[in-house]
């Protein structure tokens, strides 16, 4: 665990700066992590209601199926069956979430849908009232520009071609690569009749509203005229009436000035209704183009159903194969603080701090240029404890290619499942630029011989990521745990920052004598 003396030994080195052949600064301070306001969506009766209803005939019977399924495991008190519908609702609601996607190709998602998505908020019952604050006051927009996103911001960009399949395997990436290309030229499609859709319905409105002007105007005209053609009879004689009155000789002017403003209505009209036809046209033409590119339709969709299934393989491994990765926001298994729960300003502000002490977490070395690229990070609703690097970079751009990493909101300790995910991307970048050499050289080589000298019997890759838990939360304050040799060969390869070398110099003997040795 990150304690206080990891926070305090940060506390030199945690301002933004320019770090030297690096392509960017490092994570600028979070300075806000939650919003001013507090958001009334939880308090609104109809949530449960919005949240899973509308779409398609398919989607309200999946989403009939997941209302009953949550209604029988809550009245449910016998453990055995509880476990049982566990695992019923959790299939059941990852069949919900695809029968979604139509709605996040569009960006098309509902403030109730988008709350599902983001923190697997179904049922609002289930929070408490404080709960219910807290994730009303997190901050939904990402301002912070940099690559964190919650599940429904990631699977928007899916949609739209900005982010590309999360690969499962090699084979398949040039396979999805062509499939992410017709993908997106579909969602061009969709994106242009959208926008026509919203002109059309603008034009209409326009329309409607000046007809109903001509309409009030026709009716003080028509009120206008039937004043000026009234006229009182003569007694004295029944064929004559009286002449005009003083009001009615006004008469003519306003008769005028209405038949003027009746003419503009009309010119109004004229171009509203050349624009409605345009657009009508415009929008026809968008929805042919759009069923004759119904292959590209059906890819898009087969697009977001895996990577539904990927992101169903992403919660799993957050939880670990014994666990059933329940997939609703329950108190009963969230017991986070505010500050120790996944949301993005509190994942930048934890991502911030290992940086300020391993400098080049986040970096690549090319033809000896040092370049920061910084992982795309999904924030899961689960409440798993492993945090992981899904793919070290995206082939065959091993160079300038951001990695993925995956980061569980809801863990026990939010700050182990973060150290846990970048020690992975720091142990699979190394082990995957070593190549067919990995065991020879670089980091992975001289932990390799290491780990072979100690005759350790576990998983090298899990002994790396709990090493370097200790490098960073112990080793980084002056508190030495590690073997000798490894320290040695961390200090190498996974060097502090300057501040930290600085302090720990006048802190022990022990990295004294190894900046000694490296003259830093």
């Amino acid at each position: 665990m990150l304690g206080d003396d990891f926070d305090h030994g940060l506390s030199e080195s945690i301002s933004p700066q320019r770090v030297t052949g690096q392509s960017q600064t490092i994570f600028a301070p979070v300075t806000k992590f939650f919003a001013d306001s507090i958001d009334p969506v939880f308090s609104d009766a109809s949530y449960y209601k919005q949240a899973l209803g509308g779409g398609s005939a398919e989607k309200n019977a999946i989403a009939q199926q997941l209302h009953g399924t949550l209604v029988k495991y809550l009245s449910s008190k016998d453990i055995r069956e509880r476990n049982l519908l566990a695992q019923k609702l959790t299939a059941v609601y990852w069949e919900f979430l695809k029968c979604m996607m139509p709605e996040a190709l569009l960006n098309s998602l509902s403030k109730q849908k988008r709350m599902l998505l983001r923190f697997a908020v179904v049922l609002p019952a289930l929070l408490t009232d404080a709960q219910k604050k807290l994730f009303s006051s997190v901050i939904m927009e990402n301002t912070t520009g940099e690559p964190i996103y919650y599940l429904d911001e990631w699977l928007e960009e899916i949609a739209a071609g900005r982010l590309e399949l999360s690969v499962v395997n090699d084979a398949k990436v040039g396979e999805q690569k062509s499939a992410e290309n017709a993908g997106e030229s579909f969602m061009r499609l969709k994106h242009q009749q959208n926008n026509a859709h919203i002109k059309l319905q603008t034009i209409r409105g326009d329309l409607e509203r000046t007809m109903q002007g001509r309409n009030r105007a026709e009716t003080e005209l028509k009120q206008l005229v039937e004043s000026f053609i009234i006229h009182e009879p003569v007694r004295s004689l029944q064929f004559c009436t009286e002449s005009l009155t003083e009001g009615q000789k006004h008469l003519p002017v306003a008769i005028s000035n209405q038949l003027k403003i009746l003419l503009q209505l009309d010119t109004e009209i004229t171009g509203h209704l050349h624009q409605y036809r345009l657009a009508s046209m415009s929008s026809h033409s968008l929805e042919e183009k759009i069923n004759s590119n119904s292959e590209d339709s059906g890819i898009l969709v087969q697009n977001m159903d895996e990577e539904i299934n990927t992101v169903f393989e992403m919660m799993e491994q957050t939880v670990g194969s014994k666990e059933n990765p329940f997939p609703i926001f329950t108190s009963e298994f969230y017991h986070c603080e505010p500050r120790t729960t996944g949301f993005r300003e509190n994942v930048i502000d934890m991502l911030a701090k290992i940086e300020a002490v391993d400098l080049g977490v986040f970096c690549r070395i090319h033809k000896n240029v040092s370049n920061r690229i910084v992982p795309h990070v999904l924030l899961l609703p689960s409440y798993g404890n492993t945090g992981f690097c899904w793919e070290p970079f995206r082939r065959p751009n091993v160079i300038t290619s951001p990695g993925r990493i995956v980061i569980p909101m809801y863990p026990k300790n939010l700050q182990t499942a973060i150290l846990n995910a970048v020690a992975d991307l720091r142990w699979q970048t190394a082990k995957e630029k070593a190549s067919f050499h990995w065991m020879s050289e670089g980091l992975t080589g001289n932990y390799y011989e290491w780990f072979s000298r100690q005759k350790l019997k576990m998983d090298i890759k899990e002994h790396f990521i709990d090493s370097y838990i200790i490098w960073i939360t112990k080793e980084s304050n002056g508190i030495p745990q590690l073997d000798s040799k490894l320290r040695e060969i961390f200090w190498r390869q996974i060097p502090f920052s300057k501040p930290v070398v600085e302090r720990l110099k006048s802190r022990n003997a022990v990295y004294q004598e190894l900046s000694q040795r490296d003259g830093s």
